[in-house]
């Protein structure tokens, strides 16, 4: 048996035989089910530790799990269909299974392989982690997403710390596995339009972490919109990467850790070419030989029956791209609910059957994997060319039928020629019988739509054509539209891109230097955002920054303010029932509250709103942390947060529009300040 750390888990590829790839294809030739899944994804449970904002786990996630004894009942069913291999993975993070390291064993005495662990490891206790390398698990993933506990705490929603837990724990799985082979440790990283410039943090923080392999992918949704997508990376997005990613891969060239396969092609072509300047620069200054650094299945690959080896990224045969799994693999949640994959687990998509109701087999023939197979076997018998309509593909989605959407369904099968030329040859075979001109209306109807998904499709592509020479010739001849300002204010060292920077000392990344009490060279600005501000102003700087923030917004301009919540802090810091000692800690925690970090003045959401009012501002609404209805807003937070209850946090976000000025209302605020306040105030 040969062992390669470059790739361990193939998605249970590895332990497929020669018989059963011929059943698979069989199966698809003729329409029918296979006996069962050769690989199943368990999701033990519905309950995790994190909430990374771009989970699409999150908005269909239960508190349930899968009983033990049900769990060896759904394994022995899936044992007795010819299992081989599963993936622990989420739902929740399998860490937070009460029982996991006694499923390890169950699966052990039933010879299933665990072919990947996904976690974010945040739980990894060090028994755990002894238990995969006793068991021989192929491959645990890390998803540590950020580079440092700050970004960790943006992207996963939970508190900084669990950052440096995680990294200890990934440690402690280093030195139990030793000078093994088995698990191959991966650590995975995430990209956003905020973190992209801490690609070479990430790599460096992997690799001193001394794993097998570091991967790097985008964010590529947020389902249902939770946030603004403007916080995303795209497809057109590489050159804002580039010179970030060709400094990692130049750190890279000998110690051949990163991995490195984007869902966009035209990420991976621009790699390519970097990877050969790369290369070339570094023979030109004589440097070291590089390390083989291969795509994801790139190299020799064999942990199981058969040797299977993967040269490149190329589609060995046109329906190289599309999905088999509703023939070879299936996903159960901790609720029990069975899908085709992870990546359709969301809250639009309506489960395939239930594991609990009535057995996996029962549903493996049931009338849902059954209808998936016959929507798989449509994009197989159209080569993809088809027009999607919920009513005729209910259980696929356009990643499902469209090329480069999805690596899942490929990626870990690419390398195999033989089964892909075999897939190829049952896939003529089925179209000379099923899409004719000449034959049964259904046979016609396939023959029609293709004609007329390529005819759309032509249309489609010249009228790209024009319309670029259009906007070449268009865009010299428009007048030239003023971009409308954003201020971000008392921005200290948090640079924000596309928006101007304000700040009273001329720290890093401050655009304009300025007190903005006394006023701005700015007029029909689009936003005004000023995060953690307002407390270091005396209140009366405080109104006069609200009245300067409505004189120089557009009659249609927006502001966002984040302060610490008055109310939170005295009922959080303070109580009348505390012993004697407690309380005077805590009056000294109070007061620091008040007077510490040069604050001056503490807002609640009362007088807030009243000084927001009086400062002619309009449509009040209070939003949590990154959260927005309005795009320009979404995202922006940078000070540090944690969780707490909507009814009272900690900090008060709030946003208002610009309304007409109130002078009056503003005269009685401030002679009421200056009554209550400011007179008692005095020496």
């Amino acid at each position: 048996m040969i062992l390669s750390r470059a790739m361990a888990a193939s998605h249970g590829w590895s332990f497929v035989d020669q018989e059963r790839k011929r059943d698979i294809l069989e199966a698809i030739r003729t329409g029918t089910a296979t006996r069962g899944p050769v690989h199943a994804e368990l999701d033990l449970t519905d309950r995790c530790n994190v909430a990374c904002y771009f989970c699409n786990q999150m908005d269909v996630r239960t508190r349930e799990s899968i009983p033990l004894e049900r769990v060896e009942s759904i394994l022995d069913e899936l044992v007795a269909g010819g299992l081989r291999s599963v993936r622990l993975s989420g739902g929740g993070d399998p860490l937070m299974y009460p029982e996991f390291e006694r499923v390890q064993e169950a699966l052990a005495r039933r010879s299933v392989v665990i072919d990947n662990l996904t976690t974010n490891g945040a739980l990894m206790k060090r028994e755990i982690a002894a238990s995969l390398v006793h068991h021989r698990a192929r491959e645990v993933i890390f998803s540590l997403n950020a580079a440092d506990a700050r970004d960790y705490q943006r992207m996963m929603r939970v508190k900084g710390s669990i950052f440096d837990q995680v990294v200890g724990n990934i440690r402690t799985l280093v030195e139990l596995r030793g000078a093994a082979a088995l698990p191959t440790l991966i650590v995975q990283f995430l990209l956003d339009a905020e973190n992209y410039r801490k690609l070479p943090e990430m790599y460096r923080l992997g690799r001193s972490l001394g794993v097998d392999r570091i991967t790097l992918n985008a964010v590529l949704e947020i389902p249902n919109e939770r946030l603004d997508t403007t916080g995303l990376l795209g497809p057109n997005d590489h050159s804002l990467v580039r010179p970030y990613l060709e400094q990692v891969l130049e750190e890279d060239r000998r110690a051949g850790l990163m991995q490195l396969c984007f869902s966009w092609p035209e990420w991976n072509q621009a790699i390519e070419q970097m990877k050969v300047r790369v290369a070339q620069t570094s023979d030109s200054k004589g440097g070291a030989p590089a390390a083989e650094d291969p795509p994801p299945t790139t190299g020799a690959v064999s942990v199981g029956d058969e040797s299977m080896p993967a040269e490149g990224l190329a589609p060995l045969h046109p329906d190289f791209d599309h999905c088999f799994f509703g023939w070879y693999t299936a996903a159960i949640r901790g609720t029990g609910e069975m899908y085709p994959c992870c990546m359709l687990m969301s809250p639009d998509y309506e489960p395939l059957g239930n594991a609990l109701d009535g057995g996996v087999a029962r549903q493996w023939q049931g009338e849902g994997f059954s209808r998936l197979r016959r929507d798989m076997r449509e994009v197989f018998l159209t080569g993809g060319r088809i027009f999607r309509r919920e009513e005729r593909l209910p259980t696929l989605r356009p990643q499902c039928i469209e090329a480069h959407r999805c690596g899942l369904k490929n990626m870990y099968f690419r390398g195999d020629r033989e089964f892909y030329r075999q897939l190829g040859e049952a896939v003529d075979e089925m179209r000379s019988r099923e899409v004719r001109w000449l034959g049964p209306p259904r046979s016609m109807a396939r023959a029609a739509e293709i004609l007329a998904y390529r005819c759309f499709h032509g249309a489609v592509v010249r009228c790209r054509a024009l319309w670029r020479r259009f906007k070449k010739v268009g865009v010299s001849l428009m007048p030239k539209i003023e971009q409308r300002l954003k201020l971000h204010v008392g921005c200290g060292d948090k640079h924000l891109d596309g928006w101007i920077n304000i700040d009273q000392q001329a720290l890093p990344g401050v655009d304009v230097v300025a007190d903005v009490t006394g006023g701005l060279k700015f007029s029909n600005v689009e936003a005004v955002y000023a995060e953690h501000f307002l407390e270091h102003l005396p209140i009366t700087a405080a109104l006069d920054f609200m009245v300067e923030a409505h004189r120089v917004l557009g009659s249609d301009g927006v502001i966002r303010l984040s302060t610490p919540n008055l109310d939170w802090v005295w009922l959080t810091h303070y109580r009348l029932e505390a012993s004697e000692g407690e309380k005077s800690t805590m009056a000294v925690n109070l007061n620091r509250a008040f007077h510490g970090w040069e604050h001056q003045f503490l807002w609640n959401r009362e007088m807030l709103t009243k000084a927001l009012t009086a400062c002619g501002f309009v449509g009040l609404s209070w939003h949590r942390y990154g959260e927005s209805s309005v795009p320009v807003f979404r995202g922006l937070e940078r000070h540090e947060t944690y969780e707490d209850n909507a009814e009272l946090p900690h900090v008060l976000i709030v946003e208002a529009r610009k309304g007409p000025r109130q002078p009056q209302l503003l005269k009685t605020l401030r002679q009421e300040i200056q009554e209550n306040f400011l007179n008692h105030m005095k020496g």
